[in-house]
């Protein structure tokens, strides 16, 4: 996790595009969600906010063995 917020630090853009683009497809699967009373894309929420702290993740280790990050 510390590797995590260093990496978030210094590459603060990467944190508003990945919350930008969760929360344009959360509010979009709500929308869904209440419209055609689907429980199953309120279940798609949260995999997909899941997903995107996984990919946070990713980008953090990866961003750390290029050395980019300290």
């Amino acid at each position: 996790m510390a590797r995590l917020r260093r990496t978030l630090v210094a590459r603060p853009w990467i944190v508003v595009t990945v919350i930008s683009c969760c929360l344009a497809a959360s509010f979009a699967l709500l929308a869904l969600a209440v419209v055609w009373d689907q429980p199953v894309l309120l279940l798609a929420v949260v995999v997909g906010w899941a997903a995107a702290l996984a990919m946070l993740m990713v980008v953090a280790t990866h961003l750390r063995r290029r050395g980019r990050i300290r």
